[in-house]
């Protein structure tokens, strides 16, 4: 006899509906078994869904929330949620073969960045042997929801499962929810914590494969003003050829860390991650706290204030060591007064000032001798 679904067709188009304007979040009562109109709400916002969730647990019914970007992870979780908590299944002891698959796949978790969360349910889900199955990680970074949906995929030719992709949301600040799907190699690629970084709109380093197998660096960054077949956003890559050079963007502004050769790195390290670093500024004596992050496109780096207010390009030039630097693409001079006031002049100006004193120096000359003795002056080209 043919189970029972616990969706029901019209369902479907509802889901489809709410994902398709990114209304990811969804919340049911556990207790009906086949689920009718009426019974899913679909939130753009964890937030959100949690305060209606917060209402029905009063009324004591008791109700799950899932994250789901597609009908087809909305049915796996809303499936998954029923079978467990209908004790449907019982775990099966694994395999040696599928031991070692199952250590394989949490020790790329974790290199991921999902830590160990999902060592449980992925033992779970591998003990079905179904042909695909996904995992839902949810947490809060910097006070911002980040959500992830991993996909997990059984080879064709053997037993083993491997996680090919996972989805990305994020909830900025600001309210707005972005979105992009990562795809892996052999449980490699863009970390959980390297696509927050992405999504927030940062670069990050990365050592890539192209399709004839030769690695290659690149920064690469989203560009959230176009998107491709699947939906994704573009990606922008500068490859080392394009000549960014993040050592060199540092060391044009007075930053503590940079003079110390361990902290550089450490600084270096975290910023190829995507990270925005805290740092020490040096300005008329003493150390200022602010921020730094890469800036790979403008070969140089953006500095934010102590409460992460970007500094507007006309005022970089404060927190610049002394000497030849470059603000805005001009080579300018940078000479720093007792109370710190800053000079600056480009090298053109510097020129041009020299080249304006050096001609004033012979009418000084010519107004000192008699007007028979003054050289004359013609109006045109003299012929001989």
């Amino acid at each position: 006899m043919k189970s029972a679904h616990h969706l029901s067709d019209a369902l479907f188009d509802f889901i489809y509906k709410a994902i398709t304007t990114r209304h990811y979040w969804i919340a049911f009562p556990v207790q009906s078994y086949f689920l009718r109109a009426g019974d899913l709400h679909c939130f753009s916002s964890r937030e959100q869904a949690r305060t209606f969730q917060a209402g029905l647990n009063d009324a004591a019914i008791d109700t799950k929330i899932i994250y789901a970007p597609s009908v087809s992870s909305a049915y796996q979780q809303i499936e998954g949620v029923y079978s467990h908590s209908k004790n449907l299944f019982n775990t099966k002891n694994l395999s040696t073969m599928n031991e070692q698959n199952y250590e394989y796949l949490k020790d790329s978790l974790k290199y991921l960045g999902f830590g160990d969360s999902l060592a449980t349910p992925l033992r779970e889900a591998m003990s079905k042997e179904a042909p695909d199955f996904q995992l839902t990680f949810e947490t809060e970074i910097n006070k911002k929801a980040f959500a992830a949906v991993l996909n997990f995929r059984k080879s064709d030719s053997t037993d083993m499962y491997f996680v090919n992709s996972y989805h990305a949301t994020l909830q900025r600040s600001n309210g707005e929810i972005f979105d992009q799907a990562f795809y892996l190699n052999k449980g490699k690629g863009i970390t959980g914590k390297e696509a927050y970084n992405l999504l927030e709109g940062r670069a990050v380093y990365k050592e890539m494969e192209n399709k004839e197998g030769q690695k290659y660096g690149a920064w690469i960054q989203l560009d959230f003003e176009k998107r491709d077949r699947s939906n994704n956003h573009e990606v922008r890559q500068f490859h080392d050829a394009y000549g960014y050079d993040l050592k060199a963007a540092l060391q044009k502004f007075s930053i503590r860390e940079v003079k110390e050769p361990d902290l550089a790195d450490i600084l270096m390290q975290s910023l190829k991650k995507g990270n925005i670093q805290a740092v020490a500024i040096e300005k008329e004596g003493s150390a200022v706290r602010m921020f730094v992050e890469a800036a790979p496109q403008f070969k140089t780096v953006n500095l934010y204030d102590a409460g992460l207010h970007r500094v507007p390009k006309e005022e970089l030039e404060k927190y610049l060591v002394e000497g030849r630097s470059k603000v805005n693409g001009k080579e300018v001079e940078i000479n720093k007064g007792k109370k710190g006031e800053v000079n600056q002049s480009t090298a053109k100006e510097k020129a041009k000032d020299q080249g304006e004193k050096k001609e004033e120096k012979p009418k000084a000359t010519e107004a000192l001798l008699p007007k028979k003795d003054r050289p004359e002056k013609s109006k045109g080209v003299k012929l001989k």
